[in-house]
């Protein structure tokens, strides 16, 4: 059985909107990097704890992301 990407159908974010939220999915995160689905997940896997650049809390199988902490990191490396 192929597995799908998610990340294959576009989505919109409201980057004001993301910026209220408490937790981003990966999903979310993955449209506002401009990463497909597979790379998000090696980008943020446990081996990586101590190379993030934002925490990442892991609840099963689904990834949630601080927004504030995100948005910190985002805004430093993209917002000029």
């Amino acid at each position: 059985m192929k597995k799908t990407n998610n990340f294959s159908e576009s989505i919109s974010i409201n980057f004001e909107d993301s910026r209220r939220k408490l937790f981003l999915t990966a999903k979310e995160v993955g449209a506002l990097m401009g990463m497909k689905e597979n790379q998000l997940y090696r980008y943020l896997s446990p081996e990586n704890d101590g190379k993030r650049p934002f925490p990442v809390d892991r609840s099963s199988s689904r990834l949630r992301i601080p927004s504030n902490a995100f948005w910190g990191w985002y805004d430093r490396f993209f917002a000029a």
